[in-house]
C-alpha cells in the first residue's frame, strides 16, 4: 500500500495569513489588532471629517416645522337627499350637486393644495406683523406673475398633508426658517381651506337655489294648467252628479291639482332652504390641534451628520490602510 506524503503549505507572513484567513472565510482573529494599529491615522481622519461636517452644518438655516391638525365638518349637502322623495325632480339634478366625497380627508388634502388656497396663504398675514407670507419669502423676483408661481411652488413644497381615512383627521405640516412664521403659516393654511370650502358650499347652495326656482316656476305652471282644465270641464258639465263617469272624470282632475298644489309647495320649501345654506356662514371643518411654535429644529441633525461623516472617513481610512492586504487577496 502506498501512502501520500502531507500536503505541505507555503508559509506566509503575517499580512499575507490576515488574507489568507480572510479569503478562506476564517474568523478575522487579528482584525481588532489592525484596528489598534490604526487607531491614531483613523481617530486623526474621523476628527478632521468630523469638525468638516460640523462647519458645513452650521451653515445650514435651521428648519422648524408646525403641525395643525383639523377635521372637516360632516355638512356636505346632496341635492337628491334634499328634494326627499320627489324622485322626479331629484333625477333632473345636474351631477354638480350630487354628493361627492365632499366630506372625507383626501378631499380636504386637495383643498388644502389647491391654487387658490396657496394664494390666500400668500396674501394672509399674522396678527403680530403686516408682512404677508409672500413677503416673508423673500424671493427676489420682480415679475408678478413669476413671482406669484414661484411662490406657489415653495408653499407647495414646504407642506405636507396626510389625510387619515379611518379617524378623519387631516395633518397639515409646514417648515419655515422662523418658528413663529412656520406656525403662523401652518394656521393660515387651516383658515385658507376653510373659506374654499365655504365658497364652494355658497356656489353649491346657490347652483341648487337656480335650479329649484326653475322647477317652481314649472310647477307653478302645471297648478295653472290642471286648474284652468277643472274649470273648462266643470263649465262644459255642470251637471256631473247625475253621471258616473263624468264625477270620475272630476275626481281625476282634481287630484292632478292636488298633485301639482303638493309638488309646488314641496320645492317652495327646499328652495328656501337652499337660500339659508346660500347665505350660512358656518365653518366647515373644526380645528382639533392649532400650530404652534416649535422649540426645537426640525432640520438639520447636526449630530447625526457629523457622525455619520466620522464614521465614513474612518472607514474610508482603513480601507486606504489596508490596501496592500486587498491588493495581495486579489494577486493570491
Amino acid at each position: 500500500m502506498v501512502r501520500r506524503a502531507p500536503r505541505i503549505l507555503p508559509q506566509r507572513g503575517p499580512r499575507e495569513e490576515d488574507a489568507w484567513t480572510w479569503y478562506h472565510g476564517a474568523p478575522l482573529t487579528k482584525l481588532p489588532i489592525m484596528l489598534w494599529e490604526y487607531r491614531r491615522p483613523m481617530a486623526r481622519a474621523a476628527l478632521a471629517a468630523g469638525l468638516v461636517a460640523a462647519a458645513g452644518s452650521l451653515l445650514i438655516k435651521n428648519q422648524f416645522s408646525s403641525t395643525a391638525r383639523f377635521t372637516l365638518v360632516s355638512d356636505e349637502f346632496d341635492a337628491t337627499q334634499l328634494l326627499g322623495g320627489l324622485a322626479a325632480i331629484a333625477g333632473r339634478v345636474s351631477p354638480g350637486l350630487r354628493a361627492g366625497g365632499g366630506g372625507t380627508p383626501d378631499f380636504g388634502k386637495a383643498v388644502a393644495t389647491m391654487e387658490s388656497t396657496l394664494e390666500l396663504v400668500l396674501r394672509s398675514h399674522p396678527s403680530w406683523t403686516d408682512s404677508t407670507v409672500l413677503v416673508h419669502l423673500d424671493l427676489g423676483v420682480k415679475d408678478s406673475l413669476k413671482l406669484m408661481e414661484r411662490a406657489r411652488k415653495e408653499l407647495s413644497d414646504r407642506v405636507s398633508i396626510t389625510a387619515d381615512v379611518n379617524t378623519g383627521v387631516v395633518s397639515l405640516a409646514y417648515w419655515d426658517h422662523d418658528r413663529y412664521w412656520s406656525a403662523a403659516t401652518a394656521d393660515a393654511f387651516v383658515a385658507a381651506t376653510d373659506s374654499v370650502l365655504r365658497l364652494s358650499r355658497q356656489s353649491r347652495a346657490a347652483a341648487l337655489e337656480r335650479f329649484l326656482t326653475e322647477q317652481l316656476r314649472a310647477a307653478s305652471d302645471t297648478v295653472d294648467a290642471a286648474e284652468e282644465r277643472l274649470l273648462t270641464f266643470n263649465i262644459r258639465n255642470r251637471l256631473i252628479q247625475q253621471s258616473p263617469a263624468l264625477t270620475l272624470q272630476a275626481a281625476r282632475l282634481q287630484r292632478e291639482i292636488d298633485a301639482a298644489q303638493s309638488l309646488f309647495s314641496s320645492l317652495q320649501q327646499q328652495a328656501a332652504t337652499a337660500r339659508l345654506r346660500e347665505v350660512q356662514n358656518t365653518p366647515t371643518l373644526s380645528l382639533l390641534d392649532p400650530a404652534r411654535p416649535p422649540y426645537k429644529k426640525s432640520w438639520p441633525p447636526r449630530t447625526i451628520l457629523t457622525l455619520l461623516a466620522m464614521t465614513l472617513a474612518s472607514a474610508l481610512r482603513l480601507s486606504w490602510l489596508m490596501r496592500g492586504d486587498l491588493v495581495k487577496l486579489l494577486t493570491n
